[in-house]
């Protein structure tokens, strides 16, 4: 499946209504998302969120894999790049032009299957920090959106990868959709804290 339409799962808002009832699937997805839970160390959490000239995000921390940076700049007229970096290596980035993704990569080929799932519940639990929280109850609506789509396309990606490195026997079709239901869980549920922390 091509990233963007992960992408449009991922910001869709029949997500809000949580989990449906599709069995084995569903119990999979269930499974990755409590091990994305197992709490790991963060460390050095900072945030930041300007509204001069647009909008711009930034969240980093380290990691025992490396330094991590979630980034989003976007312009007043809609137009910039939102990335995910390890130690300065790009693995997520999305274009934005006239406020819309327009192009999308993920580059998790260098990563072992523990560091990818170490990276991506890094990812999703970041949200919950402190340090985050405080600066997203002045974060716009829109960098809301771009941070559940960063996020949810970065960890559906590491799912996808780490569901291949792990279990050759299911096959590249099966990891897609389990990656993409994670993923899109995982957007979903980044989007409610966003939108939380500023009501």
């Amino acid at each position: 499946m091509h990233a963007l339409a992960v992408l449009s799962l991922l910001l869709s808002p029949e997500l809000d209504r949580g989990p449906s009832s599709n069995g084995a699937a569903d119990a999979d997805v269930e499974t990755v998302l409590n091990n994305l839970e197992s709490p790991i160390e963060l460390r050095e959490v900072a945030a930041a969120v300007e509204s001069a000239d647009g909008a711009s995000m930034q969240v980093d921390y380290d990691i025992p894999l490396g330094h991590v940076v979630i980034a989003a700049r976007i312009g007043e007229d809609g137009a910039g790049v939102a990335r995910l970096t390890l130690d300065r290596r790009v693995l997520v980035e999305q274009e934005f032009v006239g406020a819309e993704v327009v192009e999308e990569s993920t580059a998790f080929g260098d990563l072992t299957g523990e560091e990818v799932h170490l990276l991506a519940a890094s990812v999703y639990q970041v949200w919950d920090h402190d340090v985050v929280l405080e600066v997203l109850t002045a974060t716009d609506r829109f960098l809301c959106e771009v941070a559940a789509g960063l996020s949810g396309l970065a960890i559906a990606a590491g799912v996808i990868a780490g569901c291949e490195w792990g279990t050759a026997g299911l096959g590249t079709p099966a990891c897609v959709g389990l990656g993409t239901q994670v993923g899109a869980q995982t957007g979903a549920i980044v989007h409610k804290k966003c939108g939380s922390a500023q009501n």
